[in-house]
């Protein structure tokens, strides 16, 4: 005979707490993104990792965000024959200069997730001059393009922001899912380091296949990837 409503609450709930999330990771219904830390100081390395329940295409596309919703960076995660995927990111000066919560977005087709992390004081940054810096190198800090879907006659927007102006473009590549090349664009920079490219979308010209494009962009030694769908 089954118990009181009492105790089947109690039950539920015992059942339920077996099952609880990390505050510092977030799940959707088909991505799992988490931080090794809920906290950290600037010069910290911050390992993210996850889980896809399906995979679809063999990277995906992670963007940091500061407290205040600029993007800081753009990245590549490789999906591994597991379904898993990791990527280590230095919290350095000056990007992560700002104490206060930071986000993640993590983009796998149409799928998207986010989690959160702190940045806290009391870090080397202070003892480091500007001079400190001069080693890095030019770099793309972002890229996406204006829709996630596109059908034919459709034209393609590609927008993106530069640490530094090294070149006067960057290198577009399109590639389709078969990762065969669909066409390679220059995308100038303005004053403000950023730089846009606009194409248009021929079918059984420069697409001849449905699925998911993979989109690289080099500037430097840096390489960027993002993907959008054909349809």
């Amino acid at each position: 005979m089954l118990g009181s409503k009492p105790e089947i609450f109690l039950i539920g709930f015992v059942i339920l707490s077996f099952f609880t999330v990390p505050v510092f990771a977030n799940v959707s219904s088909s991505i799992l993104l988490e931080t090794d830390q809920q906290e950290y100081k600037i010069g910290d390395l911050m390992i993210i990792s996850g889980f896809v329940e399906e995979k679809r295409m063999p990277v995906a596309a992670l963007q940091i965000f500061d407290p205040n919703g600029g993007i800081l960076s753009a990245n590549q995660v490789d999906i591994e024959d597991d379904n898993t995927f990791y990527k280590t990111i230095s919290l350095d000066s000056p990007y992560y200069d700002e104490e206060g919560t930071y986000s993640i977005t993590m983009n796998y087709g149409q799928l998207e997730t986010k989690a959160n992390f702190e940045i806290l004081g009391d870090s080397l940054a202070d003892s480091v001059s500007d001079n400190d810096f001069s080693f890095l190198f030019p770099e793309i800090l972002a890229m996406f393009t204006d829709k996630e879907i596109y059908e034919d006659g459709d034209t393609i927007t590609i927008i993106g922001l530069v640490s530094e102006k090294d070149a006067s473009s960057v290198l577009i590549g399109i590639y389709d899912p078969f990762g065969t090349p669909a066409g390679f664009y220059f995308a100038d920079l303005d004053n403000d380091l950023e730089f846009t490219t606009s194409f248009l979308v021929k079918a059984g010209v420069n697409f001849k296949t449905e699925g998911f494009y993979s989109i690289s962009a080099f500037y430097g030694d840096s390489e960027v990837i993002t993907s959008f769908e054909y349809v």
